[in-house]
């Protein structure tokens, strides 16, 4: 079984800009996406990551970004990254619902969105998906992060 076959990033790895001002589910984040062979870059608020993207937009494949953010949030970053002549793919996550946020036209109906907390399996099906990608049929389902671990999760 080769590492395409099993939907793993094959050649270089895909890299993934990952924009969340909660440090803490950044680094889960982070770590579920390197482990599963992508190369991550991070920022702490919206500004950053477009700085980030700016600077190394050879380098990133797809954009992970957080709605609620202290200065730039990730709507504006989503649509800034995808006014860019690279058209990088954007995930926007939030403790919000997809109701509440399509209400307040902060995500359109097209756009792809995680809400909080979620799996890693849905992370990863998410980011494949996006790339072209498939997700290993083994997965492990674990949470990438729980309401006990991300009490603010609920309120971005």
């Amino acid at each position: 079984v080769s590492m395409q076959e099993l939907g793993w990033p094959v050649g270089r790895a895909q890299g993934v800009l990952i924009a969340d001002d909660d440090g803490v589910f950044r680094d889960i984040i982070q770590r579920a996406l390197e482990r599963a062979g992508y190369h991550v870059l991070v920022a702490e608020d919206g500004s950053a990551a477009l700085a980030c993207y700016f600077a190394c937009i050879s380098l990133i494949d797809l954009v992970l970004t957080d709605i609620s953010m202290p200065g730039m949030d990730g709507d504006e970053l989503g649509a800034r990254v995808r006014a860019s002549a690279a058209a990088t793919p954007v995930i926007y996550m939030s403790g919000r619902s997809r109701a509440d946020l399509l209400e307040e036209r902060r995500l359109s109906a097209t756009d792809v969105y995680l809400q909080k907390p979620f799996t890693r399996v849905s992370l990863l099906r998410e980011v494949r998906a996006l790339l072209g990608m498939q997700l290993p049929p083994s997965a492990a389902g674990q949470r990438v992060a729980t309401s006990s671990a991300m009490p603010s999760a609920r309120n971005k």
